[in-house]
């Protein structure tokens, strides 16, 4: 077969010149394509001819073909089985291949020749033989007449398309942006995108993305894809379009989902789509969506798909950058006029209640939400709902733990910043910087699409755009106002209950100042402290020696009647404020066992507090408060009653001091009138007996001189004798009424003499260089020979030890002994250690006795130098 044979030029010039007529008369390219396989393969000596576009991918899709059962129109080969496609795209050039045939094909020997437009290779016609002889060697160039006009036809078409391409993205671009001028909602913009990019792209699909502030992505238009429906949300977690967007800020591109992880990536399988390219809509300089447009089969979105893209993306940027603007001016607008009424209402001084009220209804309103909740944190860890708004799981009133769901109320209560809900936001109310309470809302999701296009956009809308942070700072405009009134309220609340306390303390101190008896101040305390706490049942208990208590005053019809007495047998506030002297509380008796456990429930009562009397430094008694309502006793309460133990303690204390004043001085008098009848008595049947005697003798010795002068002088010298006795018998009187060597010498002689007449060991030191007044002297002298005396009578000791030691000050006194200890002061005139204490407070000074059972006693005594005066 000889390239010169006559017959075949004129073949190919008539194929040449048929294929050159359907290009001028703008036949389709696939006409073109049909037309140039069928005359290469009657001008030339081949026996298959395949024509071909090469695709961005790197492979060949088949265009046309004559005689290649192996190539069938439609067919992509992939790069790695192109063979002589490959050399020929790689080089730009003409290939052979006669020890290389085409998978599938009957060739034995091919050539190929490159279609090269407006300078790049943009496919490849290959004719093959089967004969012996192979194909000429002038086949590339033969072929090369035929790929210029086929150039030419693509190079014409391509250059139609554009401009058809270009005048509708045009007309596309001036609607969408005539929809943006106008300000159309967004759900209509958005609809509008995908119809005009489906109609001007050619694309199957077509899905606009935004993405929220959790990193997740809400699709907000969609089209020809109803596995992505307008409103879904979507994790962005693993490759897809939309991630790698967000991660880049710039378009991308995936050829192939089919081995892609993710949850994103696996709804795109289940569409069927291969593959697709996105672009992202910028706001504000930031990635606010993106555009995504897929495409199912071996065919990718077109190579140039991104930068058309990117000309509506620009048109949509704008549209949101001008929607938000225009929504952040509404907000504000609307913001500050919900925030002048809500601090119109706290100027009026509206009741706390009524101002939280209106404070959930005008979020509500502003922010879109779906709910509102304002809850006050009370003591013990609980949080109860103060104003709520379309939440029936948390009504007005409503008490629940700390940790109860939601869990940002404990959020907020701890580190007292804003806390975050899966779907809404919790901020705190500050008041005085104390976290007081906390507002919540519940973000509004979903709403209804506005209306849109026909076609197959279904689906609704989200139309809450706001940050969680944007929820946040607006809530705190809120928050600061009903903090501020809140504040006001409480302090305007405070001065109210403190001029009330102020006004029931000084009716109480009044009646403690005019020494009404105690009874009189129990019942008067009683009533002013039901009256301040709101409480209509109050006891006033008093502690007995013996464990129990006795109600010594009580207000309203109280289940515990004055004058009854009860065992601290089971728990009660009762029985826990004896047993820790401090303020208590039970918040509900309901499963509480014991006697005052089971009359307290039985009169309706749930809970009580209880505050100490402490009179001398012990527990003398309590104040009781009990309530029948749901909710404990607030915590304020407890301190508002201490304050009234106070004075109940100081009235106490009062008449206890009155009382011992008027039994001490009643010893002293008693003490004194014994003194005198003893003197008396002494006197009477010692010295004034014996000094009637001496009388008698006297007169005896008068008449007796005459007659017998020297009986006489007998009688004088006895009777000097009797004198001398009963001189002493008057010393001996008058040292009873004070010692003659405390006189002279002082303590220390004085009080080594007594414990020389000791039958017990006595050891004396005394360190005192200047002599104190002397009635301290004469109070230190007898308090120690009352102590030693009681020691020596009652303790069995085996020592006794006395000390005695002044400074500038005081003069201080100890008898220790090493005896049977348990000595206690009687509470009858003439008992020992009750008379040293008389002795001790007249002087103004304190005694001490320390005396366990088997460890001894010990007396100590604090003298002042200088002693009160006498009333």
């Amino acid at each position: 077969m000889k390239s010169e044979d006559p017959l075949r030029a004129d073949l190919e010039q008539n194929a040449l010149r048929r294929v050159a007529a359907l290009v001028a008369t703008s036949a389709t390219p696939a006409e073109l394509f049909a037309a140039v396989a069928d005359e290469v393969a009657r001008a030339l000596p081949v026996a298959a001819v395949a024509l071909g576009r090469y695709e961005p991918g790197g492979a060949v899709t088949v265009l046309a073909t004559s005689n290649a059962p192996g190539f069938a129109v439609g067919d992509r080969w992939p790069r790695e089985h192109r063979g002589l496609a490959a050399r020929i795209v790689d080089t730009g050039r003409a290939a052979r291949s006669d020890d290389d045939p085409a998978p599938d094909s009957a060739t034995g020997s091919m050539v190929g020749v490159p279609i090269t437009v407006e300078g790049a290779v943009w496919g490849l016609i290959c004719a093959g033989a089967t004969d012996v002889e192979g194909l000429p060697a002038d086949t590339d160039v033969r072929l090369q007449a035929f790929t210029e006009l086929i150039a030419v036809a693509i190079a014409s078409a391509e250059s139609r398309d554009r401009l058809r391409g270009l005048a509708d993205r045009q007309a596309a671009l001036r609607r969408v942006a005539t929809l943006v001028a106008e300000g159309a909602p967004a759900a209509e913009l958005f609809a509008a995108v995908t119809q005009e990019i489906v109609r001007v792209l050619g694309v199957p699909t077509v899905s606009l993305l935004r993405y929220d502030p959790d990193g997740a992505g809400t699709v907000v238009a969609s089209l020809n894809s109803p596995e992505f429906p307008v409103g879904s949300r979507w994790p962005l977690d693993g490759p897809s379009l939309s991630a790698t967007i967000l991660e880049t800020g710039r378009p991308a591109r995936i050829d192939d989902y089919a081995k892609l992880p993710g949850t994103l990536a696996a709804a795109v399988r289940q569409t069927g789509l291969r593959s697709g390219a996105g672009v992202p809509i910028v706001v504000d300089a930031k990635a606010w969506g993106a555009l995504c447009v897929g495409a199912r089969g071996n065919d990718p979105p077109p190579a140039d798909v991104e930068a058309r893209l990117s000309e509506f993306t620009e048109l949509v940027g704008i549209a949101v950058s001008n929607a938000e603007s225009r929504e952040r001016r509404r907000r504000l607008a609307d913001q500050q006029a919900a925030l002048r009424r809500v601090a119109t209402l706290a100027a009026e001084g509206a009741a706390p209640d009524e101002l939280l009220a209106a404070v959930a209804e005008e979020v509500a309103r502003i922010l879109d939400v779906t709910s509102v909740t304002v809850v006050r944190y009370e003591p013990g860890r609980e949080w109860v709902v103060v104003a709520s708004l379309d939440d029936p799981d948390l009504p007005v009133g409503s008490r629940r733990p700390l940790d109860a769901p939601p869990g940002c109320f404990a959020a907020v209560f701890e580190t007292g910043h804003p806390a975050q809900l899966e779907s809404g936001a919790a901020v705190p109310i500050v008041v005085d910087g104390d976290v007081w309470g906390a507002v919540a809302v519940t973000r509004r999701r979903r709403r209804e699409a506005l209306p849109v296009f026909a076609g197959s956009y279904t689906g609704r809308i989200v139309l809450s755009t706001a940050s969680t942070q944007d929820i946040e700072a607006r809530l705190a405009a809120f928050t600061e106002i009903a903090a501020a009134a809140l504040s006001k309220a409480q302090a305007n609340d405070d001065l109210r209950r403190l001029a009330e306390e102020q006004a029931a303390l000084r009716r109480v101190a009044t009646l403690v100042a005019r020494t009404v008896p105690p009874e009189d101040i129990f019942a008067a305390v009683a009533d002013e402290v039901a009256r301040i706490l709101g409480l209509p049942r109050i006891e006033m208990v008093r502690y007995e020696d013996d464990g129990t208590a006795t109600v010594v005053a009580a207000s309203g019809d109280p289940p515990f009647p004055v004058g009854s007495r009860w065992a601290l047998d089971g728990p009660s506030v009762m029985a826990l404020v004896r047993r820790t002297g401090r303020p208590g509380r039970i918040d509900d008796y309901g499963e509480l066992g014991g006697t005052i456990a089971e009359i307290t429930r039985g009169a309706g009562f749930r809970s009580a507090i209880g505050a100490p009397m402490i009179v001398g430094g012990r527990t003398w008694g309590a104040i009781i408060a009990l309530s029948a309502l749901p909710e404990p006793i607030p915590e304020h309460s407890a301190v508002r009653l201490s304050q009234f133990t106070e004075l109940v303690a100081t009235a106490v204390s009062n008449a206890t001091a009155r009382a011992e004043l008027v039994a001490s001085r009643a010893r002293i008098v008693a003490a004194g009138d014994d003194a005198r009848r003893r003197f008396e008595r002494d006197l009477h049947d010692g010295t004034q007996q014996r000094l009637i005697a001496l009388r008698l003798d006297l007169q005896r010795i008068r008449a007796a001189i005459a007659e017998d002068p020297q009986a006489a002088q007998a009688g004088l010298g006895e009777a000097e004798r009797d004198l001398e006795s009963v001189l002493e018998e008057v010393r001996k009187v008058s040292r009873g009424l004070h010692p003659a060597q405390l006189s002279r010498g002082g303590l220390r002689p004085s009080l080594k003499a007594l414990a020389g007449k000791s039958p017990i060991s006595v050891d004396v030191d005394v360190e005192i260089e200047e002599r104190p007044p002397a009635p301290v002297e004469t109070g230190v002298y007898y308090v120690v020979s009352e102590a030693l005396t009681n020691a020596i009578k009652h303790s069995r000791a085996s020592a006794i030890s006395v000390t005695v030691a002044r400074d500038e000050a005081r003069v201080r006194a100890t008898v220790a002994d090493d005896g049977v200890g348990g000595a206690v002061a009687g509470t009858g005139a003439g008992t020992g250690l009750t008379g040293l204490s008389d002795r001790v407070a007249a002087l103004g000074g304190r005694i001490s006795v320390e005396s366990p059972p088997g460890r001894g006693t010990r007396i100590s005594v604090e003298l002042p130098i200088a002693t009160p005066a006498a009333p």
